[in-house]
This record gives C-alpha cells, structure tokens and sequence, in this order.
C-alpha cells in the first residue's frame, strides 16, 4: 500500500515539474502592471483608444495598465520592441496598418513577421475622404476626373509615399486613366497650407484632419465601405463608379496585437479581456465622445480579416513601389 501510494506521489509530482506552465500560466496571470505600447506621438485617436481599453483593463485585473509610445518607423521602432519583450503577457502592441500588413508585404528584412503575432482585437478604422478647397471649380467626383484626364499633372497629396492614402490614390488614378503627381508630405496635416494655397489640387484626410479645416475644404467622395457618420452627405466612391476595390482592406486601422508563441492560458485570459473591454459601455463612451470610429473585430474575425488583406493587398502595394520607383525617376 505505502509503495502504491509513492508511486502515485511519484508520477503526480512529476506531471507538476513537466507541466508547470500549463497548469499556472493563467491562473495567477496578471500579477504586475501590464504595458499597451502604441507607435504614436501622444494625444491622437490611437492613445485615447488604448487608454479608454486600459481604464476597463485595470479594473477588471486589478492591477495597472500602463500606456505608452515608442515612435519611429510608422510603427515598427513599437512592433520590434514588442518582438523582443518577453512573451508572458504583460507587452501588448497596439498595431495599426501600415506596419502590421504594409511594411511585411513590402520589405521581407523589417526584422519581424505576421507570423510573429497574434490579433486580440480589431478596435477603429480612420476613413479616406477626398477634399479639394472650397473655391476649386471642382463640384464633384465627375468634375474632377473629368478635369484630371484632361489636364496631366494634377498634383495631390496622400500623406506619405507608402501610406495606405497614396496606395488607394495611385490605384484609383491609374483605372480612371488619370496623369497625376504624388507629392508625399510627412503626416496628415503637412500639406494642407498648399492645398488651400492652390499648390496642391487636390487631397486625402481622415476625418479628425477634414473638421479641422471642414470651412475651407469641399469633400467629393469618401473611399470607404459606406458613408459616413459625420459625413452623411458625401457619397463613397463606389456610389460615384470611382471604387477601387481595395476600400475594405486599405482604409487605416487600429488593433491590438500579442506574440504569438505567448502561453495559450494567458493569450486566451487577453483576448477575452480586450473583446469585453471594446465592448464596454465606459470604452464605447470614451471613443464616441473623441468622434473616433469604431470598428470592432474580435480575435478571429479580426485574423480573417488581416489574412484577406494580405491577399488582396500582395499585388498593389507592389505596384504602388513601382510607381513611386517610376515618379522618382522622372
């Protein structure tokens, strides 16, 4: 009897020594302060996103969650640090993207993968809308094209050279059979003083940029799914027979990443976390109230959805580096 029963104690501590992560990585998870790293300067949606998931996040675990940024890249300084911090869940990114999807399609060597990751959560999408100023003789999506294909060398900006705006501007220029001019200014608002000067004719904003100067623009279309909220009464490009067919994969999101050889238990505890935080009443109010728009994907539609972008998206962004390699040249 005594050897029987050692022998039980024998295999039972044994399955503890071999198992132990198994059986303790998430019942005692999250014991400190966890870290949403987001690839921003403060005070934008992306902050105001993560620290609205943050707020419900502390009070449902009962410890800190702190938010901060790593800059540089356009998200892959924050994407890197997340790689190299240690997977036990307590480093969690907020990807957006540009370094999520468009960085991986178009440099192999950016020193991560999408395989490296795993989607939590889908949480906000920032819309195109084309504006032209409010004085140009354009009324319409029409007048413009028809204007374009007639005049080349249109200049327009879609802030930045491999940004999802200049990507859905040169897809969208190139079927209407337009000779236009990218100029590539650094961030969103940059180009706006030539736009409204008439150095520029026209250009691509998100919503934040277009309230900001609504009084001195005119919006033609929006490269959206649908209309606007704030924007009921600009038709989408689809409406107008301008759609590019890239709207759904190719207008800019937020969501929230984990690595992926991260513990099942504690992978499993955050995913059912940030699907409740987005979904929150306090999450929902704070977003709204910030007039951001919120997208919210779970963990596997939000991985659907990254795996048909990938797919859909393999070919234009390579033709899109051959088009800047093209205006560089000329």
């Amino acid at each position: 009897m005594k050897r029987r029963s050692m022998m039980l104690f024998v295999l039972v501590l044994g399955a503890c020594l071999i198992f132990p992560t198994t059986s303790l990585a998430g019942s005692d998870y999250p014991k400190k302060p966890i870290t949403i790293i987001y690839p921003w300067n403060p005070g934008g949606a992306a902050e105001i996103d993560a620290r609205a998931a943050a707020s419900f996040l502390e009070s449902k675990f009962g410890v800190r969650v702190l938010v901060t940024n790593k800059i540089g890249g356009a998200g892959s300084a924050a994407t890197l640090f997340v790689k190299k911090a240690k997977p036990d869940g307590y480093t969690i990114l907020q990807g957006w993207i540009i370094h999520m999807v468009l960085h991986i399609i178009r440099n192999p060597d950016i020193g991560y993968t999408a395989d490296d990751f795993s989607p939590l959560v889908r949480s906000q999408v920032s819309e195109i809308i084309l504006i032209v100023r409010d004085d140009a003789p354009w009324k319409t999506m029409d007048d413009l094209v028809k204007y374009a294909k007639a005049n080349p060398g249109m200049k327009y900006d879609a802030a930045g050279a491999a940004s999802p705006w200049s990507i859905i501007m040169g897809e969208f220029c190139d079927q209407q059979g337009i000779e236009a001019t990218a100029i590539p200014y650094p961030g969103a608002v940059k180009g706006m003083p030539d736009l409204l000067s008439g150095n520029l004719d026209f250009k691509i904003v998100n919503p934040t940029v277009y309230n900001q100067f609504k009084d001195k623009v005119r919006p033609l279309a929006v490269f959206h799914e649908g209309r606007l909220t704030v924007l009921p009464e600009v038709p989408t490009a689809a409406e107008l027979g301008y759609a590019t067919g890239l709207e759904r994969v190719l207008t800019p999101w937020n969501g929230y990443f984990i690595r992926s050889d991260m513990p099942e238990p504690i992978k499993k505890t955050l995913t059912e976390a940030f699907e409740e935080a987005l979904n929150s009443k306090e999450y929902i109010e704070t977003v709204e109230k910030a007039k951001i728009t919120r997208a919210y994907l779970n963990s596997r539609d939000f991985s659907a959805f990254l795996e048909e972008s990938f797919k859909t998206l393999e070919a234009p962004v390579k033709r899109h580096s051959e088009r800047t390699k093209a205006q560089k040249k000329s």
